[in-house]
């Protein structure tokens, strides 16, 4: 069965206190380009940051987005 969606969003959540964090990852992966990219490479994201990024590409074409992250202390 064929995906309808356009585009693929891995995000690797950090449970650290604190702004921003080198522990927070962006991963995509384009339908019509096959690239998979880590966005952008070296950046601190911040949880803002990740929330306007998924407003945003959600807006722009059909996403399935993921984040991985704990819901709980290990």
């Amino acid at each position: 069965m064929a995906s309808n969606f356009e585009l693929f969003v891995g995000i690797d959540w950090s449970g650290a206190k604190g702004f921003r964090h080198k522990g927070i990852s962006v991963a995509t992966l384009e339908k019509r380009k096959g690239l998979n990219l880590l966005l952008p490479p070296g950046k601190e994201w911040s949880r803002e940051d990740i929330f306007n990024f998924i407003l945003e590409t959600s807006n722009k074409q059909k996403a399935l987005i993921g984040v991985d992250f704990a819901f709980s202390y290990p």
